[in-house]
This record gives C-alpha cells, sequence and structure tokens, in this order.
C-alpha cells in the first residue's frame, strides 16, 4: 500500500509545515503559552480564610488582587525539580500548592505531600517562602497501541511531566517555499529525514538511568531551540528491528512491531540516549520491547492500569499486583 492510502490526511513528500496542510495548527498552537500562563496561579475567595492556589509550578510573579497579595515562584520547572514558593500576604491566608499526580514522592518544607492532592499551608500576614522537592522518577509506561490489531504493547518513557525520545539527527530539505505576495521565506514545508537507525527495541533489562548533564549550548531561557539542545536525558539499551521500517513511498514511520519482540529478531544490544520530546522535530517516543513469548501475557494483564512496581531500577506504570 501507498502512503496516501494508508494515510490519507498527510502529504507524503513533507514532515513538517510552515503554513500550509493544516493551517489551523500553526495558528491556534501558540493560544497555548498565555492560557497555560493564565491558568498557573488563581484565587479562591471563597474559602475562609482567602486561598492564593498555585496550580503549576512555572517560575512566575504574579500579581492576585483579588485576594490582595503577591506570589513568586523560584525554580526552573519542568527542567527543575524543586520550587521556592513565595507568598506576600496583606492578611493571613491560605496558600494551596498542587502537588503533580506523578509526584509519589513529594515533600513540601521535607513532610511528604500526597500527590494529586493540594497542600494547604496557612500563612500570616507578610512574607512566607516555602520548598517544594518533586523527586521525580523515571516511569516506563507500557500498553501503547493496545488497540491496534494486533495489539503492538509498546513502552514510553516519562520522567516528572516530560516525556522523552529518541532523537535522531536531522537531515533537511525544502519541499515547498512560500514566496508569493506576502513572501514568507521562513515559512517553509520540509522533509526531516535521518540516515541514524531509529527502529530500536528496549532491552528493559538493562534498566534506564536519568542523566542530569544538559547538553553545551542549552539554557533554559530557550528551552527548545530548534538545534537538538536538550537540559538533560535518560539512557536505555536498545537493539535494531530489522523489520521495523517507514510506510511506503513515505518518510513516516510504520506501526511499532508487537512486543515483545523476539531476541533473535533483534541486533547487537547498543546505548541509547532519550532526551524530552519537545527537544525534537523527528523522534521515536513509543518503542517495541525485547522479551521471551511468556511475557506477551503478563504484559497485556499490566497494560492500561494505574498501580505500579519497581524492576531492574525502572518504575513501571503497571498493575499493583502484576508480577
Amino acid at each position: 500500500q501507498k502512503c496516501a492510502s494508508i494515510a490519507p490526511s498527510e502529504v507524503c513528500d513533507r514532515n513538517f509545515y510552515g503554513v500550509s496542510h493544516f493551517p489551523c495548527c500553526i495558528t491556534n498552537f501558540p493560544q497555548g503559552w498565555p492560557k497555560f500562563a493564565q491558568s498557573a496561579v488563581f484565587a479562591d475567595v471563597t474559602s475562609t480564610p482567602s486561598a492564593v492556589v498555585v496550580a503549576s509550578l512555572v517560575p512566575l510573579f504574579a500579581s492576585v488582587e483579588v485576594a490582595r497579595a503577591n506570589v513568586s515562584i523560584d525554580s526552573r520547572y519542568p527542567f527543575g525539580d524543586e520550587a521556592r514558593v513565595t507568598l506576600i500576604a496583606t492578611a493571613p491566608m491560605l496558600l494551596r500548592i498542587r502537588v503533580p499526580i506523578w509526584a509519589t514522592r513529594a515533600t513540601v518544607d521535607g513532610k511528604p505531600a500526597l500527590n494529586g492532592t493540594f497542600v494547604n499551608i496557612h500563612c500570616a500576614a507578610g512574607n512566607t517562602t516555602v520548598l517544594v522537592e518533586l523527586q521525580p522518577e523515571v516511569v516506563v509506561e507500557h500498553g501503547w497501541g493496545s488497540i491496534s490489531s494486533p495489539p503492538a504493547r509498546s513502552v514510553s518513557f516519562v520522567r516528572g511531566p516530560l516525556v522523552f525520545a529518541l532523537g535522531p539527527s536531522e537531515e533537511r530539505n525544502t519541499a515547498r517555499s512560500f514566496n508569493a505576495s506576502p513572501p514568507r521565506p521562513l515559512a517553509r514545508d520540509w522533509t526531516i529525514s535521518t540516515k541514524d537507525p531509529w527502529n530500536f527495541a528496549v532491552m528493559l533489562e538493562h534498566g534506564a538511568t536519568f542523566q542530569s548533564q544538559s547538553s553545551a549550548g542549552w539554557s533554559p531561557s530557550f528551552a527548545f531551540k530548534d538545534g537538538g539542545d536538550f537540559p538533560f536525558s535518560i539512557s536505555i539499551v536498545g537493539c535494531i528491528v530489522s523489520g521495523w521500517s517507514y510506510l511506503p513511498g513515505s518518510n513516516i514511520t510504520a506501526a511499532p512491531p508487537p512486543s515483545p519482540v523476539a531476541v533473535g529478531a533483534c541486533g547487537t544490544p547498543r546505548l541509547l540516549r532519550l532526551v524530552p520530546f519537545g527537544a525534537t522535530n523527528i523522534r521515536i517516543s513509543i518503542f517495541p520491547w525485547v522479551g521471551k513469548a511468556e511475557e506477551q501475557n503478563r504484559s497485556a494483564r499490566c497494560e492500561n492500569t494505574l498501580g505500579a512496581k519497581v524492576s531492574h531500577g525502572i518504575h513501571f506504570a503497571t498493575a499493583g499486583h502484576c508480577q
């Protein structure tokens, strides 16, 4: 089958768009930034006493006029694991801080904070500062592609709020330029491809190691610039699956092969570096995994559940009683 019949909504000779193809995405996407900032801090004047609610721990300063208070957050979230939240209040009030659902080891001023809840701090008039430590772990999520036929049962890697991906080196070719009036020289359609291998299955028995070192050119002031820099990474071990390739006649990757992939169908193990999804233009973020045939039934029982277990130094998002 040709690309056009498999993916009819796609333009098969390009994968990175300037203003064509889906113009609604190009214009609507930037709305996320002001709406995100708008939703980071709230006021709850219905509570007694009034409360300032911190919904996101991103660095900010907000004037909460209805509560007659200011709040500042000193952090590098989501690229840092702690935040200092300072409330400047004119009267006694509550400071409510949301603890993300993934932050199962979070503390506020050294005390355990239940994930998925709001921590209430009673503050006197004046300045109150609290330290939030999130202590995220590398989590392997099972069950991706479970509704496909046959089920792919792939895995993904996350840490805190960020999804990680394999980002191969890029080769860029202009598929279309927009030089008519008005000229838009930067709004090109690109074909971004790679000569690097990308069709890896993960060997989970080797674990996943968080690497805190950023690349030389990374800066939090432009965290996801278009140059391949990254704030930190995760190291895993994978091997090439030769039968996993592109859709015919395209640069669109085919669906991952069903897992587990037999050891004999995989190439030589090699060390792979995963970086945050937003630091890539082309990427693989869903991986097949290598295992024995009898592990398939165990994976089927574990996928799409909310519990957790730990194995080989990796935190697995699986059923709580899955062994």
